[in-house]
């Protein structure tokens, strides 16, 4: 259903990449993020924070209010 939507991309992980020891349940949304070439992995989880001292793979890890800034900043610099 998901896949008809137009702002929705499916991903396929051939990697894992293990970025995340204290909590291997978000392994799968880290993995998501490097195979999409994600600009952004938005979330409020502590256990992401780990992913800001790597440097490759490189995830920009933000949270909430934060990528409503970054958002609202490209939003009004296109307009």
């Amino acid at each position: 259903m998901l896949e008809i939507l137009p702002n929705v991309l499916y991903i396929n992980k051939y990697f894992f990449w293990q970025l995340i020891p204290q909590d291997p349940d978000d392994e799968k949304f880290a993995d998501c993020a490097v195979a999409a070439g994600a600009e952004y992995l938005v979330t409020n989880d502590r256990h992401f924070n780990t992913l800001k001292k790597i440097t490759f793979p490189r995830i920009n890890v933000v949270n909430e209010d934060e990528f409503r800034r970054i958002f609202e900043g490209k939003f009004e610099a296109e307009l």
